[in-house]
């Protein structure tokens, strides 16, 4: 399980870069955990699959409560 938080938003004063950041959706900041984590980036598969994971959350979100 992954939770994915916007928590830079208090880190930084910087609004512009806030802005920035927050027109950035889920699967580009898994892509940003990902390398900070792996150091590589994902590949196509790997993109693919949580581009298809995040889809499927986002469409069922709601219907699970």
């Amino acid at each position: 399980m992954l939770h994915i938080e916007k928590t830079w938003l208090q880190e930084s004063g910087d609004l512009q870069v806030n802005r920035e950041k927050l027109k950035r959706g889920e699967l580009e900041m898994f892509q940003d955990f990902f390398k900070q984590v792996s150091n590589q980036e994902l590949s196509p598969e790997q993109y693919q699959a949580i581009a298809n994971i995040i889809t499927n959350i986002s469409t069922h979100e709601g219907g699970l409560a």
